[in-house]
């Protein structure tokens, strides 16, 4: 386990920032460690408030032409339905697997999304390294966030998400 307490750009494209970042370093280190041999398969958790459309825009598009069909990296993002960025149409960038979580969802809630799908992502991603965005913009006192979730209920998804990836 290594930790990173200034990561999570993950609004930033190929082409351009956005959401105030400019370097998606999310997408840089799993395609680094797939291009150098340190991992195949790879699966990007995503539990920012905000949907990671950089990171989703930027995996896919690298598909084709840098994964083989033997190393492949697995976007799974949980965020907020009233958060930046809003899609009017359809999503222009979804993950391989988009949780989308009402605003005003309580700990019970979100706790539940979460257990339900990352159990799903780790089955389909298969992965042998996991890199996690643990954003505590979910945060009840978080103004822009606009879901509830409780100090308590940030130490629960922390114990979860280890706990699940580790076993």
């Amino acid at each position: 386990i290594a930790c990173s307490a200034a990561g999570g750009t993950h609004h930033a494209h190929r082409d351009r920032g956005g959401g105030y970042c400019i370097v998606n370093d999310l997408a840089i280190a799993a395609t680094h460690l797939i291009a150098h041999k340190y991992a195949t398969r790879i699966l990007i958790v995503d539990l920012d408030v905000h949907k990671g459309d950089g990171t989703a825009s930027l995996i896919s598009g690298l598909q084709p032409w840098l994964l083989s069909e033997h190393a492949t990296i697995f976007t799974m993002s949980v965020h907020c339905q009233e958060n930046w960025p809003l899609f009017s149409r359809a999503d222009p960038h979804p993950s391989n697997l988009d949780v989308v979580i009402p605003a005003g969802a309580s700990d019970t809630q979100y706790l539940q999304a979460l257990r339900r799908h990352l159990p799903q992502a780790l089955g389909a991603a298969r992965p042998d390294l996991v890199l996690y965005d643990a954003g505590v913009d979910v945060h009840e006192n978080d103004d822009l966030g606009h879901l509830l979730v409780t100090d308590y209920g940030l130490r629960q998804r922390e114990r979860f998400v280890f706990d699940t990836c580790l076993r």
